[in-house]
């Protein structure tokens, strides 16, 4: 299936194919499921006992895909002091529903707290996390200036700081092949078992790439 995931790790799958060399392909009409296999990860693995020795180096059974999109970084409409984290200009804060709510909420002198539950401060944080994806919401916790309270907006990463083109490849399963039973050497499951094991998400959490999650808002300065 299509790796939804980011592009590094998507190349980092096509490179373990290629560096393993390895072979999936679908069984032949006359072939029955090998008596011997093991599953790794869900995945059924055959064993060198199964008998099963003239597997193709190809992969048969996949396609390769690519798509090139266009990727950057981008910020929320908020000018702040790199060093003492201070607000010095607010240009558009944009809310979930696509507008400017916080205008009466955040003023020149607040101090941005933390971003996405980072905190910032000196040697603790760079302002930097500020830019991500464009669309996905950062939460700012931020201390008034005037009543020294705290308080958390969520806003939209809608100003392009920089811009390029990503070129996403990954393996899919071909049309006929889909559902059916296939062969896959030991090498390959224990290859893209391990990138499995090591994605993170920008917040340095784990994310299990081969389980669907419900589309969320990602977390990616002026």
């Amino acid at each position: 299936a299509k790796m939804n995931t980011t592009s590094k790790t998507k190349l980092a799958a096509v490179s373990a194919f290629k560096i393993h060399n390895p072979s999936i392909s679908p069984f032949s009409n006359n072939q029955s499921t090998p008596p011997s296999v093991h599953a790794l990860n869900g995945i059924q693995v055959l064993s060198p006992s199964s008998g099963h020795k003239n597997m193709p180096t190809v992969l048969d059974a996949l396609v390769l895909k690519e798509e090139i999109k266009k990727g950057g970084l981008y910020g929320i409409g908020l000018k702040v002091h790199p060093k003492t984290f201070s607000v010095q200009r607010i240009n558009k804060l944009i809310d979930k529903f696509g507008l400017e709510s916080f205008k009466d909420v955040v003023s020149v002198g607040d101090t941005l707290l933390s971003v996405d539950n980072r905190i910032l401060g000196p040697g603790s944080g760079d302002i930097s996390v500020i830019l991500g994806d464009v669309g996905s919401f950062a939460k700012l916790r931020l201390r008034s200036k005037e009543t020294g309270s705290d308080y958390e907006i969520d806003v939209k990463r809608h100003v392009e700081i920089q811009a390029w083109n990503q070129v996403l490849k990954w393996y899919e399963v071909r049309d006929e092949y889909k559902g059916q039973d296939l062969c896959a050497d030991a090498q390959i499951v224990d290859a893209l078992a391990a990138i499995r094991a090591s994605v993170i998400d920008r917040a340095g959490d784990f994310v299990d790439i081969l389980t669907p999650a419900p589309r969320a808002a990602s977390a990616p300065a002026e």
